[in-house]
């Protein structure tokens, strides 16, 4: 008996239709017109605020070092500490949520970069803030774009936060601290 394997890659089969996205950001990191990073957030409804092997995709290798490379630092130490291309989470189930994506850029340069953002199910009411280089950007909706200049080589953190609400400017300024006491020192 000779075990035989067919492989029939065009066999008909019934449509699968994954549900739809509920949100999702495209970044993308453009230097001058020839080199283009790009990573993916978002929300869906299959998706947990864990690893999702289906949802989260690993970063792939770089393939051009020196240049630049933008990706979703891994964070969850149980499953992966690989950096990812893509990290989808649960969608929002109250009224006033937010979830926040780490990410880095290695700049291999000090030419200016062109951040731009493509924005899918966004909706109306939400807010997308971007902290890089201890800058805030407000992302408004698909084809907002800011350009930031690396002060040296090396790698940058920051983080993306979407939010179901608005942020009124107030409440993005700490309050005054008025209570502090440094006379008499307890600890002299």
């Amino acid at each position: 008996l000779v075990p035989q394997i067919r492989f029939y890659p065009f066999f008909d089969a019934p449509d699968f239709a994954p549900p739809e996205l509920g949100f999702g950001l495209k970044v993308n990191a453009q230097i001058s017109d020839y080199w283009t990073d790009t990573m993916k957030l978002g929300l869906h409804p299959n998706a947990t605020d864990g690893f999702d092997f289906n949802f989260d995709l690993p970063q792939g290798p770089q393939l051009f070092p020196g240049l630049s490379a933008l990706w979703i630092a891994g964070t969850d130490t149980t499953v992966t500490e690989r950096d990812l291309w893509s990290e989808y989470k649960s969608p929002f189930v109250g009224e006033t949520q937010f979830k926040t994506w780490n990410f880095r850029y290695d700049a291999g340069h000090t030419e200016p970069v062109t951040f731009s953002f493509e924005t899918e199910g966004m909706a109306t009411g939400w807010q997308i803030r971007l902290d890089l280089d201890g800058a805030t950007h407000y992302i408004e909706a698909s084809g907002t774009a800011f350009v930031w200049t690396p002060p040296a080589v090396g790698i940058y953190d920051g983080t993306i936060r979407v939010s179901n609400y608005q942020v009124p400017a107030s409440d993005l300024v700490a309050a005054p601290i008025t209570a502090l006491k440094a006379w008499p020192n307890p600890f002299n």
